[in-house]
């Protein structure tokens, strides 16, 4: 589960690939997947400082690497050849970054005693859903899956396999054919249109919400301020300004089972359950590195199970189509099935 809201988060770097009559494959920033979150002033500034130039420049590097290699005839051999260079060269300095980024995360999770550990966010969110008066068999629930989100140990997210699973789907777009045979596949009667498109903050989760529940928004994301502003894990500047924690740093997992409790019924489903969870008609939420999507249906593909994927980043009918396989190269969390509740309108903090 992914606690710790206050520090710096991985990087989802990712490349939309070559054009199919190209040989070179075209390195751009995805800036929808790659978004690196303020750091405080207490975390240590000389290092954050450090992490933000090494971002802008990578940014800035990708950007002209680009508009360069984009467009490459076949027959200009000395180009590919320096494209191709670059590539490797910007893949070293991102392995870099990353491998700096981590162990700066690890440095302050040590040093800053406010950031919290999974067990006393897990603890700080069923003593919530004690204040919010749930029954005894309710908070059980939340307790039990709150401990059920990370995936199981043997489950690597390998950044490569991430790339080119990303470069994939996104290449893929909302086929024609994929539409049609996931239309005849299983899932829920999710609506049409989804609750909107996302801009520049980092709300994915509240649209993710939205979505598998058929709530508006605006009422998902009033809900979501009221838990922030009375979350003791989170810091008093926080707390008071819980519209900023969304659009920079979004909810974290547990936030996201509380707030589908708050909604209706969350269960945790591990990936192998997945088909069979949307052929009963439950939407799933998934995190696919720092971005939360919903799986709204599940159906058969040249032999292989494949799913529809609701992402706030597109518009609000268009849809993602993505094979197993790259589904569980991009997940980094177990999915929260979200089910309604009949006549179920769960106490919100006042």
């Amino acid at each position: 589960m992914n606690v710790r809201m206050k520090y710096a988060k991985q990087d989802q770097w990712q490349w939309p690939g070559q054009a199919p009559q190209k040989r070179v494959a075209a390195y751009a920033l995805l800036s929808l997947f790659c978004v690196l979150p303020c750091i405080p002033a207490s975390s240590g500034a000389t290092s954050a400082d450090s992490l933000y130039a090494e971002r802008n420049s990578l940014t800035a590097l990708i950007a002209e690497h680009d508009a360069k290699c984009a467009q490459v005839p076949d027959d200009n051999t000395s180009l590919i050849q320096t494209c191709e260079n670059e590539k490797n060269q910007i893949e070293a300095r991102i392995q870099a970054y990353q491998t700096a980024l981590n162990d700066f995360n690890k440095l302050q999770s040590v040093q800053d005693n406010i950031d919290p550990s999974v067990e006393e966010l897990i603890s700080g969110l069923t003593v919530m859903a004690n204040r919010l008066h749930w029954s005894f068999k309710k908070q059980t629930h939340l307790n039990d899956e709150l401990h059920q989100l990370d995936l199981d140990s043997a489950h690597k997210w390998d950044p490569v396999e991430s790339y080119h699973a990303w470069e994939a789907i996104r290449l893929r777009g909302d086929d024609a054919d994929l539409r049609r045979e996931a239309s005849l596949g299983s899932g829920p009667s999710l609506f049409q249109a989804g609750a909107g498109q996302q801009t520049k903050f980092d709300d994915c989760a509240v649209f993710a919400l939205a979505n598998a529940s058929g709530t508006p928004y605006g009422v998902v994301a009033a809900r979501a301020n009221e838990i922030i502003r009375q979350a003791d894990w989170h810091s008093a500047e926080e707390r008071a300004n819980p519209e900023n924690v969304i659009e920079k740093s979004g909810l974290n997992g547990g936030e996201m089972i509380m707030m589908a409790e708050i909604l209706g019924h969350a269960n945790i489903v591990q990936p192998a359950d997945f088909s069979t969870t949307l052929r009963d008609g439950t939407p799933i939420m998934v995190n696919v590195g720092r971005h939360e999507v919903v799986l709204s249906r599940t159906f058969e593909h040249a032999g292989a199970a494949w799913y529809e994927m609701m992402d706030s980043h597109l518009g609000t009918t268009q849809r993602r189509y993505l094979s197993e396989t790259e589904l569980r190269a991009i997940i980094t969390e177990n999915g929260v099935a979200y089910r309604p509740q009949a006549h179920q309108k769960p106490n919100l903090l006042r």
